[in-house]
């Protein structure tokens, strides 16, 4: 109810009065754009959540197959390294049976070739390089999905042991090029040893079973007889082959190099074949990931476009209702005015036109 007050001060509690009103209006107003907005932008957000995590988890998944595909992509190199290791080895036997001239270097130069293939297969150890492991076995996650991926291959070492008939166990050590005797192979070395180069001669071979001699230029050689198995690629010493000076000793280490080849070559076919897998998946994530990220870009410009479009409609609707309500301010200012005359002095009747204007 508006206090009555003669003359123009009637008109300035009436101004003042819409004025309060009118700022309690824009503050409702406020207060319920801030509301619509926060209401569409926590809908969007949602779904923006929603779409990162799945983001996070295709990063995730892109950064450990990366891991994965250039772990293999490395083991391709060294199983390329081994090939081109056996290749050679190959060529110094054809190299050796056309020199036929008993050329002592041959055995020492294959003996290399086999330390650097050796070198080769552990460099990095088992958890590093597959190649080095008896049963190589490769497993990595390739989806959100529980799609899994496993590469299973071959022993690419060159590991060979002769049990003799003293069950003494007898391995070749690449690195320090002896020939160590063992109790029980790793854990009971037992210290005796032989050079490699010059300490064994080869004697007969049947089958598994060979005969060697251990100090053959010394006084007190020793013959022993034994049973040779191999793993991986099971290339023997030079002494086995002869030093490469003999046909038959030629042959066997061509025939053995021939096994060794083309078990290189299915490994590095294996390998390449499982790259390729790999970075397959790992592309898939990243366009996935992308994808998604194209999703939320979307996202946030439809937010920011339906939160200014449901702004402009409550300013609209605001704008309509301020109207409605300067224009009854009005109104009733110009009742007061118009009927000023008639009240006079007259306080109970200006109070009343107050009231009903």
């Amino acid at each position: 109810m508006a206090v009555l007050i003669p003359g123009k001060t009637s008109n300035t509690v009436s101004q003042y009065s819409s004025n309060m009103l009118l700022s309690q209006m824009q503050v409702q107003q406020q207060k319920k754009i801030q509301a619509e907005s926060d209401k569409i932008s926590n809908e969007y957000q949602t779904k923006i959540n929603g779409k990162q995590t799945e983001i996070d988890s295709y990063t995730k998944l892109k950064a450990d197959i990366g891991e994965v595909s250039t772990f293999l992509s490395k083991t391709v190199g060294q199983a390329k390294s081994i090939l081109s290791n056996v290749d050679a080895m190959i060529r110094l036997v054809v190299s050796a049976e056309q020199t036929d001239s008993g050329y002592g270097n041959y055995g020492t130069t294959f003996d290399n070739f086999l330390k650097r293939l050796d070198a080769t297969t552990e460099s990095g150890g088992v958890t590093k390089n597959p190649l080095s492991r008896l049963e190589p076995d490769v497993f990595y996650k390739s989806s959100r999905y529980g799609g899994s991926q496993r590469v299973q291959g071959n022993y690419l070492g060159d590991s060979y042991q002769i049990i003799d008939s003293n069950d003494k166990v007898w391995i070749p050590d690449h690195q320090s090029k002896l020939l160590k005797q063992y109790n029980s192979y790793p854990d009971d070395p037992t210290n005796v040893n032989y050079s490699l180069e010059h300490g064994v001669r080869f004697d007969s071979v049947t089958g598994s079973s060979v005969t060697f001699t251990l100090n053959p230029d010394s006084g007190t050689p020793e013959a022993l007889t034994g049973t040779l198995t191999g793993k991986g690629l099971e290339i023997v010493n030079a002494w086995y082959y002869e030093n490469l000076n003999t046909t038959d000793g030629r042959t066997r280490a061509k025939a053995d190099l021939d096994d060794a080849k083309a078990a290189a070559k299915v490994e590095v076919a294996r390998y390449e074949s499982a790259f390729a897998i790999a970075k397959y998946f790992e592309e898939k994530a990243s366009t996935e990931a992308k994808g998604l990220t194209s999703d939320v870009n979307e996202l946030l410009i439809e937010r920011a476009q339906e939160v200014q479009q449901r702004q402009l409609e409550l300013a609209q609707e605001f704008e309509a209702a301020q109207g409605r309500v300067v224009a009854a301010m009005s109104l009733k200012v110009d009742y007061q005015f118009m009927f000023r005359g008639l009240t006079g002095n007259n306080k109970v009747a200006q109070m009343l036109l107050s009231i009903t204007a």
